[in-house]
């Protein structure tokens, strides 16, 4: 995912998933309509609440602790199991206040809301949840964007190290095959200077002396290539 595509995928409040769970729908339908500002589903029983959990992905999940077929921390410890990341508010009387609290004290849940529930306590317990998933979810996925970004640049990396060889190597079969030309001609030249010094007259010492140096340096010269050959 490109990084600049980052804040688009960004985690909002209204984008926020939340699962009620209680057997008393009266208590449903209050914590419905006090967080309405969130998408709110809704469970009456252990079963439908573990299918919903797993079809919806709910960010934050609100179970009441004096569940008929299980107590509320049994099953948030259950829904832990299936998505560590969703955060987990269990509900229940001051009378469980041991057993609520020692729910926090192993991880099982990371808020408690004590019932009968005032409305401002229940928001404000929510949206400090909404925040703390929010801003954890977010930088999950800045991270993983980041090393998305990484892994790519790598591989792009890669691509042109592999495309400086293949052009460092065509350069150089390149030079190789121009400088095995131009040895052939320096050879055919050389040998052909040689042929024209030997018919210049023996008098005609300064065509001689010519023949000589361009010689010299045709040799040099072809010690040279052979060398970069």
């Amino acid at each position: 995912m490109p990084i600049n595509n980052f804040q688009k995928l960004k985690l909002k409040n209204a984008d926020l998933k939340l699962m009620v769970v209680d057997h008393e729908q009266m208590t449903i339908d209050n914590i419905s309509n006090i967080l309405s500002a969130y998408k709110v589903f809704e469970a009456s029983d252990i079963a439908t609440a573990k299918e919903v959990f797993i079809k919806e992905e709910p960010h934050i999940v609100l179970v009441n602790y004096d569940m008929p077929e299980k107590n509320g921390l049994t099953f948030l410890k259950e829904l832990k199991k299936i998505n560590s990341l969703s955060i987990r508010i269990i509900m229940g009387y001051k009378k469980d206040v041991k057993k609520l609290l020692k729910g926090m004290d192993t991880g099982v849940a990371y808020h408690y809301i004590w019932k009968p529930m005032h409305i401002d306590s229940l928001k404000n317990t929510v949206r400090r949840c909404a925040v703390e998933y929010i801003a954890e979810y977010n930088q999950k996925m800045l991270l993983q964007t980041i090393k998305d970004q990484v892994i790519m640049l790598e591989k792009q990396n890669q691509k042109l190290v592999k495309l400086n060889q293949k052009i460092e190597d065509s350069k150089s079969k390149t030079i190789h095959q121009l400088v095995a030309k131009i040895q052939v001609l320096l050879e055919d030249t050389l040998l052909s200077t040689k042929t024209l010094k030997k018919a210049v007259k023996t008098k005609d010492e300064d065509s001689k002396k010519h023949l000589k140096k361009i010689e010299d340096n045709l040799s040099k010269l072809s010690k040279k290539i052979k060398k970069v050959n």
